[in-house]
């Protein structure tokens, strides 16, 4: 028994346990983090004596700075991260470094640079990953190889074995963060059957559980087997997680001879001459136009050229039949590439009143300041009105220029059509300004305001419309009085149209005339009138029918009058008969004239056109005849209204 007890012990002794770690590579800048499960360092300043690093060191009950030099590394926890070189363009400076840490768990996430990984879910033959670069997110099924997104290159060993092999009771054996003591067993019987239940401490907390079962306590699953002797029992520890294997590759990569231009992002950088300890690069915008120029060195220690956002490092010097070729390695950050938005910004800002009247105009007051760093030019201004909105005046119109600091004030007219809370829209600014990624050497940028929401009242849309005149005779002036009030509240322009009958001669000012009907625009207050004198000229004796009508925003108002013209009187002639009718009908003219002699006909009635006397030019007499033509100024909007008084009618 005994030899059987040593033997044992040198197995526990002898087997390994199972360990392996997750590794990352990659080039990162001054200010980035890299970590994992809780752990990060922070990359705090360099030296631009050596290249030293100062990083910063967090995690659970960990928080330092260390110095590592080049060649050098630190650790903190289980965690490991090497400097194997800095390259400094002056503005920013890149650090190649390996980072390597035990393990990514399921729900936690993976930190290198501007990077981010996160493991969603695993399983022993898949895993549900989110990548991440800035603002940019993609979900991944991981079921085996490298997955590629952008410049991370990733591949995954899912749900390893940390550790098989055997507990000693009562000692405590670390597997990775947790600590894991067997405390014994017990066997209990039922009946015929035998029940041996297992008792193990895993970081401070008692879990029972029997021989072929499998206990999971947080990313730890334990397969518990039975247990050799009283001392010693057998366990298979796996994670709910994954080892990691990630690389972060430049956005350009290669070897390049004098000459040879690239494009990286927005930039072309082309390789101006190579030396034995380094080349001359030229930063270039896509019209080839020289942004920057700059010696790129080697070593583990070098000089990089650094342009808005664009890194350019020499990785080595190679001939290649007789001339030489210079390795490059070029990344872009996104979020320092210069934008024509950081030189310029225009603050735009609208105010306008918080409740207006349906059909009712208001003022909307519009500032603009100039609060960035250079001038602005040419700067187009869109009102974006909202729905149930109309602008008045003419849009967009132009700003030459907004200098540095300037402030511009103008008012925007609109008209509500539509009553209720409604959005009002905004103003948007286009603008150019220098930028000198832009072949032109200008680019257009855009600006808006904020916007705004207003309580539109309905508008109550009611006019009274009143005739008075007397009846007449033919020839005699007869005067006609129109009176329009108000009773709605709004006082919006309205179209005033009077219909009268044919061959009628009209003294009306500031009508205009179309067929039978005169129209006139007019603006009435709430609760106020307007009243207006028209005179005619009748021509034929009968009865008629007058007509005055008031159109505002689709509604029509109107009422009508009926008049009797008598016939002439009897005319005596000058050899003493009477003459009261003929066939000589009389006529209106669009010429005033005083007619002095009789009728050019046997027997016929002789008609008078009304004096002249006592009219002015400014009086406009006007006479409406069957091929009068009048003015066609409103003719859209007084055929439509007419058309709806008669149908009134």
């Amino acid at each position: 028994m005994k030899k059987l007890v040593i033997v044992l012990m040198l197995f526990v002794i002898l087997l390994p346990g199972v360990s392996a770690e997750s590794t990352v590579t990659a080039w990162i800048k001054l200010g980035d983090t890299v970590g994992a499960n809780g752990y990060t360092a922070l990359l705090k300043d360099v030296s631009f004596r050596d290249g030293t690093l100062l990083v910063g060191l967090y995690g659970k009950n960990v928080s330092k700075t260390e110095f590592v030099p080049i060649g050098g590394g630190a650790k903190w926890g289980e965690n490991y991260l090497l400097l194997y070189r800095t390259v400094t363009g002056g503005d920013v400076t890149y650090f190649n470094i390996t980072y390597t840490f035990p393990y990514l768990l399921e729900g936690q996430k993976l930190v290198i640079g501007d990077y981010e990984v996160y493991l969603k879910s695993v399983n022993e033959k898949s895993a549900l990953l989110i990548l991440s670069r800035g603002d940019t997110s993609k979900e991944f099924k991981y079921v085996g190889g490298t997955l590629s997104f952008e410049g991370l290159r990733l591949s995954l060993d899912l749900m390893p074995t940390i550790f098989e092999g055997y507990l000693v009771k009562g000692a405590l054996t670390s597997i990775g963060e947790w600590g894991v003591r067997f405390d014994g067993y017990k066997i209990t019987g039922s009946g015929n059957e035998l029940l041996t239940r297992v008792f193990l401490n895993i970081n401070g907390k008692e879990y029972i559980s029997k021989p072929g079962e499998t206990l999971e306590v947080g990313g730890l699953i334990l397969k518990i087997e039975n247990p050799i002797g009283s001392d010693y029992l057998r366990i298979k520890a796996t994670l709910r997680g994954a080892y990691v294997n990630a690389r972060i590759l430049p956005d350009f990569q290669g070897w390049l001879r004098d000459g040879k231009t690239e494009r990286v992002g927005p930039y072309l950088f082309r390789v101006e001459a190579v030396g034995r300890d380094g080349a001359y690069i030229a930063v270039m915008n896509p019209c080839g136009k020289v942004l920057k120029r700059g010696f790129v060195s080697m070593g583990e220690f070098a000089q990089g050229l650094y342009y808005g956002g664009l890194m350019v490092i020499a990785t080595g010097i190679r001939d290649r039949g007789g001339v030489l070729e210079v390795g490059v390695v070029a990344f872009i950050d996104p979020k320092r590439i210069p934008r024509a938005t950081e030189a310029a910004y225009l603050n735009v800002t609208v105010s306008a009143p918080r409740r207006v009247l349906q059909y009712e105009p208001f003022a909307v007051n519009v500032s603009i300041i100039n609060q960035g760093s250079t001038d602005v030019g040419y700067v187009k201004v869109i009102p974006r009105v909202g729905q149930g909105f109309r602008i008045l005046g003419d849009y967009p119109r132009y700003i030459e220029k907004i200098g540095k600091g300037k402030r511009v004030k103008f008012s925007l007219t609109l008209l509500p059509e539509k009553s209720g809370n409604l959005s009002l829209g905004d103003v948007l600014l286009v603008a150019h300004v220098p930028y000198e990624l832009s072949c032109y050497g200008v680019t257009e940028v855009n600006f808006t305001s904020e916007r705004r929401r207003i309580l539109v009242a309905p508008a109550r849309i009611e006019y009274q419309v009143s005739l008075s005149t007397s009846n007449g005779s033919v020839g005699k002036p007869l005067v006609i009085n129109v009176s329009v009030k108000n009773l709605g509240n709004i006082g919006s322009e309205a179209l005033l149209t009077v219909a009268l009958p044919d061959n009628f001669g009209i003294k009306a000012e500031n009508f205009t005339i179309y067929n039978k009907w005169i129209s006139r625009r007019l603006k009435v207050n709430p609760n106020e009138s307007q009243n207006f004198t028209i005179t005619v000229f009748p021509a034929r004796s009968g009865t008629y029918k007058i007509t005055a009508g008031v159109e505002s925003w689709g509604k029509v108002f109107s009422n009508s009058t009926v008049i009797t013209i008598g016939s002439l009187p009897t005319i005596q002639s000058s050899g003493g008969a009477n003459v009261t009718n003929g066939s000589c009908e009389s006529k209106v003219v669009t010429k005033v004239v005083k007619v002095a002699g009789p009728c050019n006909c046997t027997n016929n009635t002789k008609t008078n056109a009304p004096a002249t006397g006592g009219l002015t030019l400014k009086e406009k007499i006007m006479y409406i005849g069957g091929s009068f033509l009048g003015g066609v100024i409103f003719i859209l909007g007084v055929a439509w209204l007419a058309a709806r008084m008669e149908e009134e009618e």
